[in-house]
C-alpha cells in the first residue's frame, strides 16, 4: 500500500515530468510490516479436524479472532473462536473448494493493563 508520502512524491514526479521540469527518482513503496498476530492451522490427528490457533507475541492475551477467507472482491467470514485456539472441523477452513485457501484472522487481544486492541494476521496460504 502507498503512504501519503508514497503518492504524493509520485503526483510531483509525474507534474514536472509532464511539464519537462526535471526527472525526480520516485522510490519503490516501502514493504508492508508484517503483523505481530500469526494464524496457524494444523491438523488434528486422526480426527477430520484442524486446530486453529492465533498468538500475539508480546501484544497481549488472545481473547477472541474471527477468520476470513482472502478473495479478489471480497472476504468471506469463515468463522470464530472465542480463545487463542479452537479445533474446527476441516470443511470451515476450505474457504475455497478445488482452489488454494487463503486465510487470515481479525484478533481481539488483551493487554497486561486491561485494556483490548485489535490486530490482523498476514494472510496464511494452504490446502484445507
Amino acid at each position: 500500500m502507498i503512504g501519503v508520502r508514497g503518492r504524493f512524491t509520485r503526483l510531483v514526479a509525474a507534474a514536472a515530468l509532464g511539464l519537462g521540469l526535471v526527472a525526480l527518482p520516485v522510490a519503490a513503496p516501502s514493504a508492508q510490516a508484517a503483523s505481530p498476530c500469526i494464524l496457524s492451522v494444523t491438523q488434528v490427528i486422526g480426527y477430520s479436524q484442524y486446530r486453529v490457533e492465533v498468538g500475539c507475541g508480546n501484544l497481549g492475551s488472545v481473547v477472541s479472532f474471527k477468520v476470513y477467507g482472502s478473495d479478489t472482491f471480497f472476504d468471506d467470514f469463515q468463522f470464530t473462536i472465542n480463545w487463542s485456539w479452537g479445533n474446527v472441523p476441516k470443511t470451515w477452513c476450505n474457504e475455497d473448494i478445488g482452489d488454494r485457501d487463503e486465510l487470515y484472522a481479525k484478533v481481539t487481544y488483551q493487554r497486561s493493563n486491561g485494556t483490548t486492541g485489535t490486530s490482523t494476521t498476514d494472510i496464511l496460504y494452504g490446502w484445507f
